[in-house]
């Protein structure tokens, strides 16, 4: 005959188990809905000429672990331009030839920490 302990503890186990993968679910649609906001966010909020850069916002799911997710927010149609706009440059010479400087326009940086603050804030709130 089985022991009650025995019971309880396989009858806990089982419930922590099926916890644990809502958990997994709930960090990996929340990862996910934010790094979409995040992208479209970057999108309205990019410096414009042409709007092409703009456009360029992507989002890809870049590690997805049975106790980890990570989504990355990347510019795909001109990835350099995204550093120089946020930084800027200051004026040099390349083989000879002078360039000017770059103004900074920082657009990334608010996004980001706006990011990672909302991520901990859903997940507070839905755990």
């Amino acid at each position: 005959m089985p022991k009650v302990t025995d019971d309880i503890g396989k009858a806990m186990f089982d419930i922590l188990q099926s916890y644990c993968g809502d958990v997994e679910k709930v960090v990996r649609k929340t990862v996910k809905d934010v790094s979409r906001e995040a992208s479209e966010r970057l999108r309205s909020t990019s410096p414009r000429k042409t709007g092409e850069y703009a456009k360029g916002w992507k989002v890809k799911q870049t590690r997805d672990a049975p106790n980890y997710a990570e989504a990355t927010v990347y510019e795909s149609k001109k990835p350099g331009l995204a550093h120089l706009l946020e930084h800027g440059r200051k004026a040099g010479k390349k083989n000879g030839y002078p360039y000017p400087a770059a103004p900074a326009k920082p657009h990334i940086q608010k996004i980001e920490e706006w990011a990672a603050e909302e991520v901990v804030k859903r997940l507070e709130s839905k755990l």
